[in-house]
């Protein structure tokens, strides 16, 4: 089974890492922001973000222990221009 076609709703680290690959992000050098930190820098709430990662319209990353949210700069930036 491929990465990409993951049953799993959520994307895994390595699946947001080919996902940002196709979409030219340098995920591995960039920082990555909390879902709370980037509903304030844009103005949304935590539940619009939230749904954006379900959506598949922004690429998040899961991790840790706990599988946090974690969305990288580039993301952010791409979203600004876009809102």
């Amino acid at each position: 089974m491929s990465l990409t076609a993951t049953p799993n709703r959520y994307r895994t680290l390595a699946g947001t890492l080919l996902a940002a690959e196709e979409r030219n992000i340098g995920l591995l050098s960039a920082r990555l922001y909390s879902v709370t930190e980037v509903a304030l820098g844009l103005n949304v709430s935590r539940a619009t973000i939230l749904r954006w990662i379900r959506q598949g319209s922004l690429i998040a990353a899961r991790t840790g222990r706990l599988g946090k949210f974690r969305i990288p700069s580039a993301e952010i930036k791409r979203l600004k221009a876009e809102v």
